[in-house]
């Protein structure tokens, strides 16, 4: 019997070991994208106020298109494709060269585009220094090779890593940041940590996986932006109407309902990032099931999943529509009750996001269709853009909130009916 059960422990090490230990990691790492800012933004909101609070959010959402230009889908190509050849230092090698030198050379591009902005933009020139401090955090997630540590399976070393970067951050706003005329040095102290985890966890990435730096060929940099350029436009997309709001919001109304919009998509993104480990975790464990099992069996396993992931989801947003006034007065403070409805309006996206990246990034990325996959998320931030142009005008960050919502609830029902359609088709 106990010969039995040491052979069984050897078997779930050896086939789930890599799984199990990206999620324990990927969780860690979430809860620290989630408690940290528990700690800080109830205390930032308190002492910036809303119109500061807002400012400091647009400057946080310019960084983030920045960012995903930067990141150009490799968080999901690569992967996959470190993740097919583990076993292969060489090749993996390669595939680091290259993406990271797209990724650096697309970081001075932005930063070009940025300097461009500040000079003919009065919004951007009048808060210039937010926008430069803000600027580091581009630089320093260009340089975390998150997708080569998932990749790998070997999460923990980056989540360590993390971990310090974000402690760091958040002690230095509680020291330095006193007063609302403070605001400037949040995306200071913001900007360190993420250069600190880049530059850290680069290093690390050399020091475990023994890779070697090789001049990247022109021809595996064109495949890999090959590869990644479907989920680039399908990311591009999905953060056009997940962030434009803010933007919008920033460009048509003013700082003060930035700041009230802004403070209620915090919280509902945090509570999604507590969620995501698990997805997070089996995305390179379904790339490489998927590229052998059968179509059929692929498309069976991401709808038994979507059947208990939406109950799961289900009942988190049940709980945020209903307690979001003590969530708003415990969390935020006082002064940010005009964020109640924002709420309880995007309580649901916590439903609908969680769906529609389990359907579409492990599902659809994974089996195969990242074009249909693109044309879907793409269709969904055209009408987006178009609802939240008018929403914004008739209600303000309440419209933007609204427009959140019927945004993730189109995207789930196109992806929920093609991948009903590939069950039906594969029997």
């Amino acid at each position: 019997m106990q010969k039995l059960d040491s052979s069984k422990i050897k078997y779930y090490r050896k086939n789930y070991g890599g799984i199990l230990e990206n999620f324990f990691s990927l969780s860690v790492l979430n809860a620290i994208s989630f408690l940290f800012p528990l700690i800080t933004i109830p205390y930032l909101t308190r002492v910036l106020g809303p119109e500061k609070f807002g400012v400091v959010s647009f400057a946080l959402v310019i960084m983030q298109y920045f960012i995903i230009f930067t990141s150009f889908g490799f968080a999901y190509s690569a992967t996959q494709q470190i993740s097919i050849n583990q076993n292969n230092i060489k090749k993996v090698s390669a595939i680091f060269s290259a993406v990271i030198s797209v990724k650096l050379l697309i970081s001075i591009l932005c930063g070009i585009v940025l300097m461009l902005l500040i000079v003919l933009s009065d919004q951007f020139r009048g808060d210039y220094l937010i926008f430069i401090y803000s600027f580091g955090m581009v630089i320093g997630d260009a340089l975390v090779p998150v997708w080569l540590f998932q990749g790998m399976e070997k999460m923990k070393f980056i989540t360590i890593v993390n971990f310090a970067s974000k402690l760091i951050f958040t002690l230095l706003i509680f020291v330095y940041v006193q007063k609302e005329s403070d605001y400037f040095i949040v995306p200071l102290f913001n900007t360190l940590g993420f250069l600190v985890a880049g530059i850290i966890s680069f290093l690390i990435a050399f020091k475990i996986f023994k890779l070697s730096i090789v001049l990247p060929k022109a021809s595996e940099i064109k495949i890999q932006m090959k590869e990644a350029w479907p989920i680039f436009v399908s990311t591009f997309s999905m953060n056009l109407y997940r962030n434009a709001n803010v933007l919008l919001l920033g460009f048509f109304t003013n700082y003060t309902l930035v700041g009230y919009y802004a403070s209620a998509e915090k919280v509902i993104k945090g509570i999604q990032s507590l969620i995501t480990p698990l997805s997070d975790a089996l995305f390179p464990y379904l790339s490489k099931r998927f590229a052998n099992d059968s179509a059929k069996e692929n498309v069976s396993l991401i709808v038994k999943l979507g059947k208990y992931y939406f109950l799961f989801l289900a009942a988190i947003s049940v709980l945020f529509l209903l307690f979001a006034k003590p969530i708003v007065t415990v969390f935020l403070g006082a002064k940010f009750v005009a964020s109640i409805p924002d709420i309880q309006i995007m309580s649901f996206v916590v439903l609908l996001g969680g769906m529609n990246y389990l359907l579409g990034i492990l599902g659809l990325v994974n089996m195969g269709y990242k074009k249909k996959f693109m044309v879907f998320v793409a269709i969904t931030a055209v009408i987006s853009i178009l609802n939240l142009i008018w929403l914004i005008n008739l209600w303000a960050d309440k419209g933007a909130s609204a427009s959140m919502l019927i945004s993730e609830l189109v995207l789930f029902i196109m992806l929920s009916i093609f991948v009903l359609k590939l069950k039906k088709e594969n029997g």
